[in-house]
């Protein structure tokens, strides 16, 4: 047998991680700092000098006590519940919502979909059918992307947002109940809650609040709400679209803000600077656009707009209809940007507002006297939100309402479309007032055919779109007078064509509504509007204001065109500014004799002080690391803004469209194109201005196999990065800090300030080995952060150290990638390509598994099998056997404190089998000597080195699990949990009797650190939820999650899996990583199951009667999400395992839960789920079936009786009623000994049990050695997962297909 060894999983990946260093020592007034201590007062000097400028900042924060930060987080909180509630009705609406081109683009990024699509036009220039990219509008209609599901997409991406945010308003509104109560009653301190949790959820509200509200208020989302029917649902759209609710979202904005700033200011990471270590993109260049956007500003005349009075702007926008359009048809270029509002709202994008509006502040203070939020509201007056329907509605004086308020297309569509609706059915409209205007302005006469025409298709469209949208209770009537409208209209003049489409859409309307499939007249609706186009464009009046004419040069179009191009042409200087000044600072590493690093920074004031670093740079003292680099991104910046200067340089003279042509687009102008552009990159990279200036060709690059753009990007990205070494005197250094305002700072961690040298965290080692190997890199830019001090955390301990949160910190965020050097590793890139096409993932998940796991397992021995189990009574449970069925063995050891030697010791205390990972923690000792601790039995000691019990992580343990057990308790027992609430009304009663709902945790008798604070909301939550009738859906919903998730416990719960993964990951390098992992398949249901708390039925994949109870409860605390953050931890560590030599990747590379749980299974029968060495198996019957008889199944016949003795559940013992087997701890050999779930049995008892489990064994011939670990259902759980793996079926035996999930209803 051929011998296959690790090399299949070496180095496959390019991997990136962030890793967090501090910039400053652990505490002042400390000795015991152990590095750092050559460099120490110039390192002070720095650290003083950026505290007084932090302390000095002006946050402009408005709250000074913490009443007034209760009072407006209560309001914040009523405010943003009214505007969650008003869009949760209507972003559902995709008939009446539309959106800007922008908003739409970032959308598509963020629910992952692809924004552009083509459809074949048929090109009258070129007399030829052309490919065009779509969507081309600058206001894109939700309706018109129903195309290959994007609207879908969308409306799914708006409903995540609602629901995350909904369901952290019912996590913080408690939280906020407490802190009020606390700060109100001094009787009720205690329950303040933690300000470290409280601002990290606060703070991801604000983050999702904003991702809804901005859109709405910067008309990023729009309403078409002019031309719908009138109705009460309408109308309530109507008011929340309106200008009066806009002013209440900026409020809701406003103070949005400046509850950011108080909580970043004083509670959260600061961002402060933004360095870069490469010498030629460290430098900041704030004139190169500065000029091309003032020319833009006053191409737009904004400056002249800008000192205008509002009522100037105002009697500018509604002057008389005709003066407006003789401005439209007579207006010169350069046009100022008020005079396209005459025509239409047009909003400015929002991603130019802002910035452009702290542009003019920054730089026009001269010629106008305006501060950014009043620039803002000027810019806002162009653009307010008009609806002409809802002001006639509202208006005292109809009688004089006039059109001449508006912009005059929208005045027009206005009068159009009603006067035309107005034909077919009575409308509340100006009639006389609309018909006179279309006389006056456009020469219309509404009784010629083309307008009776035009209205028999809008109400055809009108009665359709009801039809659709709504489930009208008249649907036969209107049905009915579409047929009429149909018959009435004469297409003598293309009779064939509209015969086909007028039936397609009475052929759709005769059929059922549920075997109606709206698709299928697209067609149909597209050419009757184009038709409704054409009959409106005949006008001649209204064609010279919307149509390009060689003649009118001055029309809208061209208005239009040079107002757009203008402000795209601002968007592009001032993102393109924005991210030249992003870099704040340039820096070079530096290291001391003593091997400690320092970063040296300098700060850009206006003037480039680069070259005062570098011109220190001499020999000897202290070595000085710089970088050079050049990427991917920063090729694709020169190709796509080829006018800046550094594109100049490098593009010389080259001229192509690079407007009209993707490289990643194969099938269009690229092919042609392809050959004479990729030799001019390769060239511009080797031999261009730029790339000699900058010293490219230390790179060493070879393009001379590269055929793809991909190619060329792949081999910029392996061989991007250039570490150089240098040196600077002590004295030159000392001269940088103190003469020329450059400041040092220490790059230092846990690790790096206590001088560990073995059993450094993963972190240390990843940035020790950018100095070392050259396949490990820093990235150039990252981003530095202050914190500034709580209070609370002030006071020094007995060392003189201050806890981390009660001083001043400086963090770095520093950016740590691996390329490894091969050719065939995948680039972070191509992950990231492949992962969002699940078909390309699926044929890479197939690829690894057969070229790399299979081909090594095969290759091997003997290897190991890690069965893990998931429940309720413990979080993971581990079986390990061998390839020979023998489940290994480990010590367990505690953590005591010898207060004689003042040193922590390590003493053993058990031998286990099946190892309960939930409590157990891999230390090292002094001589690097590592162990498996029970941290459950761990004592923390006082100030005075004394043990003082039981330490504050095992509490908050005990907490975890006792709110696990509840939980299950609720989900499975509900009569039980509400005849307890009904029979003991208060806290004290409750604490008192809490043995009657749930066991005690490892003290047997007695409970102790119960979260009674925690279990009262949860009571009342849950009581509400079962009895009150009034809840909504809704409400129901977030109260079932709130009750079911473990928010106080999320950072024990990351600590806790945290612990878990590195037992596994330990015991992985243990046995050489000869190991495949068996996991439940917890994904989806496999069979129907009922929800914990509801107990309405889930319907899965499959409705079967033999229902999996274990299942259920996964289902039940799926909201827990411990189960799959543990998954998904896991697999990120197996991905990758770094190594003193290498990086492993033990599964593929993936981007989401999405790209491990859709990979493969055989149809009709689960067989498993391969990812890596990871196995999905089936997760049915893994605890309940007994490991000796292997009894599942539930009969009327009495030697078959089930084995799920609820009375045994409950106490976690496993007991199979047919085979009489009994699960018990195999050190109970003592007279009253009690085993792992609290019982006692006397030495008889012991002797029983064993006596049947061997007869048991001898029966059904199985191995005793194997069967007397098994201590409970969860360790029972672990062993049948790992027989579920041992005898894998044959990968010729096994289809690999995609998933496709079919749900069957019985």
């Amino acid at each position: 047998m051929i011998m296959v060894n690790l090399e299949n999983f070496k180095n496959l990946y390019e991997v990136r991680k962030t890793v967090r260093f501090w910039l400053n020592q652990p505490s002042k007034k400390s000795d015991i700092n152990k590095t750092h201590w050559l460099l120490k007062d110039l390192v002070e000097i720095s650290f003083e000098r950026e505290k007084k400028l932090i302390n000095n900042e002006n946050n402009q924060v408005l709250i000074d006590t913490e009443k007034v930060l209760i009072e407006k987080l209560q309001q914040y909180v009523n405010w943003l519940e009214i505007q969650l509630k008003n869009w949760k009705w209507t972003y559902q609406r995709y008939d009446l919502i539309a959106i800007n081109k922008d908003y739409y683009k970032i959308l598509a990024r963020k629910a992952k979909f692809d924004a552009m699509w083509e459809i074949t036009k048929f090109d009258k220039k070129s007399n030829k059918y052309i490919k065009v990219k779509q969507p081309q509008a600058s206001q894109i209609s939700l309706s018109s992307l129903k195309i290959w599901n994007r609207s879908d997409s969308i409306i799914q991406y708006w409903w995540e947002i609602i629901e995350k945010t909904d369901y952290l308003l019912n996590i913080f509104k408690p939280k906020l109940e407490q802190y009020k109560r606390a700060i109100n009653d001094a009787n009720s301190t205690h329950i303040k809650p933690d300000s470290i949790d409280f601002r990290k959820t606060f703070l991801q509200l604000l983050k999702l609040t904003k991702e809804f509200l901005q859109p709405l208020l910067d008309r990023s989302i729009i309403f078409e709400l002019s031309k719908k029917k009138v109705s009460e649902e309408i109308e309530k759209i109507s008011e929340f679209a309106w200008e009066k609710n806009n002013i209440k979202i900026y409020d809701v904005l406003k103070n949005w803000e400046e509850l950011r700033q108080y909580f970043e200011a004083n509670w959260s990471q600061v961002p402060y600077w933004r360095v870069s270590l490469n010498y030629h993109t460290a430098v900041q260049k704030p004139n190169n656009f500065e000029q091309e956007i003032k020319k833009a500003i006053e191409d737009l005349w904004i400056v002249e707009f800008l000192n205008k009075s509002e009522q100037e702007i105002t009697s500018y926008l509604h002057q008389d209809s005709k003066q407006k359009i003789q401005l439209l048809l007579t207006s010169k270029s350069p046009y100022p940007i008020e005079l396209l509002q005459l025509f239409k709202v047009k909003p400015i994008p929002f991603s130019v507002k802002y910035n452009l509006a702290k542009f003019i502040e920054k730089n026009y203070k001269n010629e106008i006297n305006l501060s950014y939020e009043e620039i803002l509201d000027k810019l806002n007056l162009l653009w307010r939100a008009i609806d002409v329907a809802n002001d006639f509605k509202n208006s005292n004086n109809k009688g004089n309402f006039s059109l001449d308020e508006y912009p005059v297309k929208l005045a027009f569509d206005y009068a159009w479309e009603n006067t035309a609706r107005s034909l077919k059915r009575t409308i509340p409209f100006p009639k006389e007032i609309c018909e006179e205007f279309l006389k006056d302005n456009f020469d219309i006469d509404i009784h010629n055919a083309d307008f009776k025409l035009y209205a028999n298709l809008l109400f055809i469209a009108d009665n359709l779109a009801t039809i659709e949208y709504n489930n009208p209770n008249n649907e036969a009537e209107l049905i009915n007078e579409i047929k009429q409208a149909f018959d009435s209209i004469d297409f003598s003049f293309d009779k064939e064509r509209y015969w086909w489409y007028k039936n397609d859409v009475l052929v759709l309307l005769n059929k059922a509504k549920s075997q109606r499939d709206y698709s299928t007249i697209l067609k149909a609706k597209q050419e009757l509007w184009l038709l409704r186009w054409w009959l409106k464009n005949k006008i001649k009046k209204y064609r010279n204001l919307t149509q390009r004419l060689i003649d009118k040069k001055n029309s809208h179009f061209w208005i239009a065109s040079f107002v757009g191009k203008t402000l795209a042409k601002i968007r592009d200087r001032l993102k393109e500014e924005n991210e030249l000044n992003k870099i704040s600072h340039y820096g070079v590493i530096l290291e001391d004799k003593s091997q400690d690093k320092y970063l040296l920074i300098s700060q850009f004031d206006g003037k480039d002080k680069r070259d005062k670093i570098v011109q220190k740079l001499w020999i000897w003292d202290i070595k000085v690391y710089q970088v050079n680099s050049f990427t991917s991104k920063a090729l694709n910046k020169f190709i796509k803004n080829s006018w800046s200067e550094d594109a100049k340089k490098f593009h010389w003279d080259f001229r192509y469209k690079h407007k009209e042509v993707s490289i990643y687009d194969e099938k269009g102008k690229w092919t042609w194109y392809q050959e004479s552009f990729l030799n001019h990159i390769k060239k511009c990279l080797i031999d261009s201005e730029i790339s000699r200036e900058q010293n490219w060709k230390a790179f060493g690059w070879d393009f001379s196999c590269c055929n793809t753009y991909e190619e060329i990007e792949k081999e910029i990205d392996s061989k991007w990065y250039q570490l150089t070494e240098n040196s600077i005197l002590k004295e030159n250094l000392e001269k940088l800090v103190k003469d020329e305002g450059c400041s040092l700072f220490p790059i230092i961690n846990q690790d790096i300030s206590s001088q560990k040298q073995e059993n450094k965290n993963i972190f240390t080692l990843d940035f020790e080995k950018v100095f070392e190997w050259k396949e490990y890199r820093i990235h150039p830019e990252f981003p530095i952060f202050y914190r500034k001090p709580m209070e609370e955390h002030k006071k020094e301990n007995k060392l003189w150290i201050i806890n981390r949160f009660g001083r001043l910190q400086l963090l770095a965020n520093l950016g740590i990638e691996f390329i490894p050097r091969n050719s065939s590793f995948k680039t972070k890139k191509e992950q990231n390509r492949i992962a969002i096409d699940q078909k390309k993932q699926n044929q890479l998940v197939q690829e690894f598994n057969q070229e790399k796991v299979n081909t090594y397992f095969e290759g091997l021995d003997n290897y190991y099998i890690f069965g893990i189990d998931r429940w309720i009574k413990q979080l993971a449970t581990l079986c390990i056997t061998n390839k020979n069925w023998v489940i290994q063995d480990f010590d367990i050891y505690t953590k005591h404190f010898n207060s004689e030697s003042k040193k922590w010791e390590y003493k053993f205390h058990r031998k286990d089998w099946i190892l309960d990972l939930t409590n157990l923690k891999i230390e090292s000792d002094k001589s690097w000597n590592k162990y498996i601790v029970d941290i459950s039995l761990f004592q923390a000691k006082d100030e005075d080195w004394n043990p003082t019990g039981t330490n504050k992580q095992n509490i908050q343990l005990k907490q975890l699990a006792y709110i696990r057990k509840l939980q299950y308790q609720m989900s499975a027992n509900e009569e039980w949990v509400l005849s307890f609430l009904e029979k003991y009304k208060n806290k004290e009663e409750r604490e008192q009797n809490m043995k009657e709902l749930i066991t005690p945790y490892k003290e047997w008798k007695n409970f102790a650190d119960l979260p009674m604070d925690i279990f009262q909301e949860m009571f009342e939550n849950y009581y509400r939820l079962k009895t009150d009738q009034n809840l909504s859906e809704s409400e129901k919903k977030n109260l079932m999650k709130i009750t079911t998730e473990l928010d106080a416990s999320e950072s024990l719960k990351k600590w806790v899996v945290a612990n878990m993964i590195g037992v596994i990951y330990y015991l992985m390098k243990k046995y050489e990583y000869k190991v495949k992992i068996s996991l439940e398949d917890l994904s989806n249901a496999w069979f129907f199951s009922k929800d914990g708390l509801s107990r309405d039925v889930v319907l899965n994949t499959k409705n079967d009667e033999t229902m999996d109870l274990k299942k259920q409860d996964n289902l039940a605390l799926a909201w827990v999400w411990t189960y799959h953050f543990f998954e998904m931890q896991l697999l990120k560590k197996l991905f990758k395992i770094s190594t003193e030599e290498w990086i492993l990747h033990l599964v593929p590379s993936f981007g989401s839960v999405k790209n491990y749980t859709e990979i493969f299974k055989d149809k009709g029968k689960y067989v498993y789920k391969q990812f890596g060495i990871v196995y999905f198996v089936d997760p049915r019957n893994t605890s309940k079936k007994c490991p000796v008889c292997l009894n599942t199944q539930t009969t009327w016949k009495k030697e078959w009786i089930p084995i799920i003795n609820r009375n045994y559940k409950k106490s976690n013992i496993f007991y199979c009623e047919r085979c009489w087997f009994q699960s018990i701890h195999s050190h109970c050999q003592e007279e009253n000994i009690k085993d792992s779930n609290g019982f006692h049995y006397s030495v008889e008892e012991v002797e029983r049990i064993e006596m049947k489990n061997k007869e048991a064994i001898e029966k059904y011939k199985k191995q005793w050695k194997n069967l007397h670990f098994i201590k409970n259902w969860d360790d029972n759980g672990a062993y049948n997962i790992w027989e579920k793996i041992r005898e894998l079926p044959k990968k010729s035996d096994v289809k690999n297909t995609s998933i496709s999930w079919n749900i069957s209803f019985s």
